[in-house]
């Protein structure tokens, strides 16, 4: 998918909106494996470190307490892709501050 969706990338499209157009989901991670991980190493408690509130309620779901979050500082600077990747993931509900 994601090489699939570069060329739309390319001409200004969102990966989010890229994924969709081409008949993907727009974010088909699942985090249910990761939470049995924690929980068969014994882990009912974690802090994250992450933007992705679904990530964080996947986890909620699962029966992962999420004891708290730090979130990743981004500075895009000048890179304008970096910076529409990053207002793409804003739109998909990560907490970044541009």
């Amino acid at each position: 998918a994601l090489i699939k969706s570069r060329a739309l990338q390319e001409q200004g499209m969102s990966q989010t909106a890229a994924y969709v157009q081409l008949g993907y989901a727009a974010d088909a991670r699942q985090y249910t494996r990761a939470a049995e991980i924690l929980q068969d190493l014994g882990l009912i408690s974690v802090v994250l470190m992450t933007n992705s509130s679904h990530k964080i309620e996947s986890l909620r779901a699962a029966g992962i307490t999420i004891a708290g979050t730090q979130p990743l500082m981004l500075d895009p600077g000048n890179n304008e892709m970096l910076r529409r990747r990053y207002e793409d993931k804003i739109a998909q509900g990560h907490r970044i501050h541009l």
